[in-house]
């Protein structure tokens, strides 16, 4: 997307912007013999991706595919965004076994045509690190690599993103802090969902109080998806 002439280059900048840290996510990609410990390494999910485009270009981007059958199930995806098309091929990774599913070729196709764009890759630079098997569950993550490598030593730890690879404002003094706050928060949200709505709409009102300028953005909840993306 470097030097492309037109509108993209006014967007090229906001899609190519750090996620905030809880919206990254952790993958096995080996595990030692023991499988006591798994190295992982970061990468952004589809609704993320999806959010993102919603965000910058709500107008301005489509996906399409072609399914190229096989096993595990590939497809061929095509992603639009300001009348700029990249192309890639997603394929399901086998698990257990399985041949995975064509949904999976869907998402995996979607975001490496993504990443054309910019969007996620500064992930692929940041480095592996080890943590203990125990901890993928925390880490939301699947065991779907396979069962090879030696370990080097795992500090205990959960994974951290380098300070560059942050969002811009994760990086101001006090924002950790902040971030774990509102996550233990979110723990305790009711589940009922008008509840929840209810709770938005007070925070929403208390941040518009303290000239956070967000406006309605929490009352009307997550993005859906776009109509172009994939189901």
């Amino acid at each position: 997307m470097n030097d492309v002439p037109g509108p993209l280059t006014a967007i090229q900048q906001r899609l190519q912007a750090p996620f905030t840290s809880h919206l990254v996510q952790w993958r096995p990609v080996k595990f030692n013999a023991e499988r006591s410990q798994a190295l992982v390494r970061p990468h952004i999910g589809v609704q993320a991706v999806q959010d993102r485009f919603d965000t910058v270009c709500p107008n301005d981007w489509a996906f399409e595919l072609t399914v190229l059958g096989g096993t595990p199930p590939s497809v061929k995806g095509r992603l639009t965004v300001v009348g700029l098309v990249r192309e890639n091929v997603g394929q399901a990774e086998q698990r257990d076994g399985h041949p995975g599913t064509l949904q999976d070729a869907v998402s995996d196709a979607f975001v490496r045509c993504a990443e054309q764009f910019g969007v996620g890759r500064y992930l692929r630079d940041v480095p592996a690190q080890w943590v203990f098997s125990n901890m993928l569950d925390d880490l939301r993550l699947q065991e779907d690599a396979p069962d090879w490598a030696q370990p080097k030593q795992s500090t205990g730890e959960a994974p951290t993103l380098p300070e560059w690879a942050q969002a811009e404002f994760e990086r101001s003094p006090g924002t950790q802090h902040l971030l774990s706050v509102l996550a233990e928060m979110n723990a305790s949200l009711p589940q009922d969902l008008d509840r929840q709505r209810e709770v938005l709409r007070h925070l929403n009102a208390a941040l518009n109080a303290a000239g956070a300028g967000t406006g309605a953005a929490l009352e009307d909840g997550p993005n859906t998806t776009h109509p172009g993306g994939p189901s």
